[in-house]
């Protein structure tokens, strides 16, 4: 009789496993994200933001580059 370890670990290795996982989609920085913002000064209404994959990068090192500017002028 196999024990239920041994049949977990048969089929873990097994190549059926390993190709029934879907893969990932390369990147693409013209695809289109949109998020949800709150407005300011109000707790109902949101926002929907559009913009590419890039542009979010583009948008999130130039916010981490202004933190890192604004905690090097704190220490001054």
């Amino acid at each position: 009789m196999l024990t239920p370890v041994f049949l977990i670990a048969m089929f873990a290795g097994s190549d059926a496993a390993a190709t029934a996982r879907p893969r990932k989609p390369a990147y693409d920085p013209n695809r289109m994200i949109c998020k949800r913002s709150d407005e300011p000064g109000s707790r109902i209404q949101r926002r929907k933001v559009c913009h590419t994959a890039a542009e979010w990068a583009e948008r999130k090192r130039i916010e981490f580059q202004n933190l890192l500017e604004n905690q090097r002028n704190e220490v001054k």
